[in-house]
């Protein structure tokens, strides 16, 4: 969970549509589609935050993980 949660914050999806992706491609704002089972209107898309990102991968690290 962690992992999906510092990819999140460290991808600028924004940046993403128009360079590498067709600039007819619009942002997902959820994980899960409203005629999906599970869906929850109350849970926000990451926001773009690098720090938060670097904040995360530091933590892994005192766990064992590498940079």
């Amino acid at each position: 969970m962690r992992v999906r949660l510092t990819i999140n914050y460290a991808i600028e999806r924004k940046g993403l549509i128009g360079t590498v992706n067709p600039a007819t491609y619009q942002i997902a704002q959820k994980y899960v589609m409203p005629t999906i089972n599970g869906f929850d209107p109350n849970v926000q898309p990451c926001e773009y935050t690098p720090e938060r990102a670097k904040q995360l991968v530091s933590r892994a690290s005192c766990y064992g993980a590498r940079k």
